[in-house]
């Protein structure tokens, strides 16, 4: 009998605990500037760099305490009225746009102390509106640009940080969007995925010249959003919807490019940002009202289920960006208060019996970097 209390103990302690995040010793972190917009993580996990829109300090980069997720700053340049941030794959390049004027300047890294020197640009972007969130293609080809009327494409020179105006660019979007209306390639570059703020899910072939061709179907119907992503194992498709309050999967087809819906969950109000960790295990989506909502990712068929502790307490007010870090080992959490609020992931893991579960927190050493 109590062989069997014992177990049951160890069940509900299991259920109750998976998964979950903790605040970093320190967070929320200051960023420096006002009016923290987006985040990106260097690709090696050391750095973590955030624009901010006002004050003087708008590109800064901090360091990472591998241990714990605590920032440390490392360097800050003037960039005004910063929008989008983002890592080359390579690491080696930042780029960050400018939502007035429409433009975007490219940054080299140190890669040793993370500090950021302008490279090149600025580059001019869209075809009127104001410019947002920024990312880079996986093979780092292609730098794609959301605007509130459309979507600019570059091609990057790795070596230099010069971009160069893809054939067709810009691309209009009906029905536009806003600030926060975001982008995403599918894990093989093929596609780029983007949400508009009055409804509906365009999706775009890329073509080996970095012009866009919409897929069949495009724009696919859904609700007013802003942040969306791709699974990692590019499956599935998660919106963040803001009316109503809920995240919809959609299933992907990697061949047509064409998603259908799956599934849609409640999330808290004012959702804003998306992200899927890069182990596919979790979706983070951020919100309005202060709070990160963390849902569990099902393997087989990509279903979410809502993290019994969520939603999270991140710094008060709206955040517009969520992202985990490349390990997901963190997610950080941009705030329009000047603050960054950064978690650390735990889970259980599981063994072979439930005499082999052990409790684990993420927390590789990162670069040697400690506070």
């Amino acid at each position: 009998m109590k062989k069997i209390i014992v177990l049951c103990s160890i069940i509900n302690f299991l259920h109750t605990q998976e998964p979950s995040l903790i605040p970093s010793p320190g967070s929320p972190f200051s960023a420096v500037g006002t009016f923290t917009f987006d985040l990106s993580f260097a690709p090696n996990g050391c750095f973590l760099t955030v624009t901010n829109l006002f004050g003087i300090d708008n590109v800064v980069t901090f360091a990472i305490n591998g241990a714990n997720g605590a920032l440390t700053p490392v360097n800050s340049l003037t960039l005004g009225l910063a929008g989008g941030v983002d890592y080359h794959p390579q690491g080696r390049i930042v780029a960050a746009s400018q939502i007035i004027p429409s433009q975007v300047t490219t940054y080299s890294v140190d890669q040793t102390t993370g500090a950021l020197t302008l490279l090149d640009g600025p580059f001019a972007t869209g075809s009127g509106g104001i410019s947002g969130f920024i990312e880079f293609s996986p093979d780092g080809s292609l730098l794609a640009v959301k605007n509130t009327t459309d979507i600019s494409i570059f091609l990057v020179n790795a070596n230099t940080g010069t971009l160069f105006t893809a054939p067709g660019s810009p691309v209009i979007l009906p029905g536009g969007g806003n600030l926060f209306s975001a982008l995403t390639f599918s894990p093989d570059g093929k596609f780029l995925i983007s949400s508009v703020s009055t409804g509906g899910i365009f999706v775009f072939e890329v073509n080996p010249d970095g012009s866009l061709t919409s897929v069949s179907g495009s724009p696919f119907l859904g609700n007013p959003s802003t942040g969306l992503d791709i699974s990692p194992d590019g499956k599935f498709l998660a919106v963040a919807e803001t009316a109503p309050a809920q995240v919809v999967v959609y299933s992907f087809d990697s061949s047509s490019g064409a998603i259908s819906p799956i599934q849609t969950i409640s999330t808290q109000p004012g959702a804003i940002s998306l992200d899927y960790s890069p182990d596919g295990r979790f979706v983070a989506v951020s919100d309005s009202i202060g709070t990160l909502t963390l849902f569990q990712v099902e393997q087989t068929n990509g279903m979410l289920s809502t993290d019994p502790n969520s939603p999270y307490t991140t710094a008060a007010g709206s955040n517009p960006a969520v992202l985990f870090s490349p390990s997901s080992f963190f997610t950080g959490v941009t705030n329009l208060g000047g603050l960054i609020s950064m978690f650390q992931v735990v889970k259980i893991m599981f063994e072979n019996s439930l005499s082999q579960a052990i409790f684990t927190k993420y927390s590789p050493l990162c670069c040697g970097v400690t506070n």
